[in-house]
């Protein structure tokens, strides 16, 4: 995503501009999990995205407990539009996240042969945690 900070387009970061001083890049990332369900609001989506390191400012209780790796789900709800063709899973993204006129978000990620995108009307972390790698 470049310089632009992300966090900025969520309603609730859950964190992360605590632990972060900038916003971690989402590209060159594999989406491991998109899960789509029904919520009164309309239907969302749920994304993960795994991060290979600690972040700047990680709680006491990470540092002890030996975590080399941060998780973290966005959350989009309710999603207007989605669009996908032939994503591969597990596969690195060029991910984009910005701000519509109508303040709602869009999301793109998009590898060499397939694209996936929806736009929402509000996104913000569903879940954060940090975890040893190679120990789950």
């Amino acid at each position: 995503m470049g310089k632009d900070d992300w966090r900025t387009l969520l309603s609730s970061d859950g964190g992360l501009t605590v632990l972060y001083d900038e916003a971690p890049e989402l590209s060159g990332r594999p989406l491991t999990t998109v899960h789509f369900s029904s919520e009164d609001e309309g239907a969302s989506l749920t994304m993960e995205f795994v991060l290979n390191a600690m972040p700047d400012n990680p709680p006491e209780e990470w540092v002890r407990s030996g975590a080399n790796t941060v998780e973290f789900w966005l959350h989009f709800t309710p999603v207007h539009e989605v669009s996908m063709s032939g994503f591969v899973m597990g596969d690195a993204c060029h991910v984009s996240m910005r701000q519509n006129v109508d303040a709602s978000t869009s999301f793109e990620a998009v590898q060499p042969q397939a694209k996936f995108s929806l736009h929402a009307s509000e996104v913000r972390v569903a879940r954060l945690r940090a975890f040893r790698a190679g120990a789950e």
